[in-house]
């Protein structure tokens, strides 16, 4: 599969695609990269949602959040993945992810 879709792939169901590519894929730093950086957003959103799992409003909130990060990452790896291949670093997560795999 191309590189552009791997990598806007990973974002697609969160930390369980995230994984998932993690697992198979095994050569292209890009891809891992991302995956990565899925993993532990989507991980971190998941551990708030069980937070205010009992706040309809928050949970509400957070789900809408949630689509509009996976939109805007799947555009973003998909792009730069046909432009030049150069990451897009969340603040905290993208500098421990691309800290993993450069050392991988």
């Amino acid at each position: 599969m191309r590189a552009d879709i791997e990598a806007a792939l990973t974002y697609l169901f969160g930390c369980i695609t995230g994984v998932l590519f993690l697992i198979l894929e095994q050569k292209n730093d890009y891809v891992r990269f991302n995956a990565w950086q899925s993993t532990l957003l989507f991980f971190g959103m998941l551990a708030l949602h069980m937070c205010f799992i009992w706040q309809n409003i928050i949970s509400i909130i957070l789900m809408v959040v949630d689509i509009l990060l996976i939109a805007f990452l799947m555009f973003t790896a998909y792009k730069n993945a046909q432009d030049s291949l150069v990451r897009f670093e969340l603040p905290i997560i993208g500098k421990l992810a691309s800290k993993w795999v450069d050392s991988e």
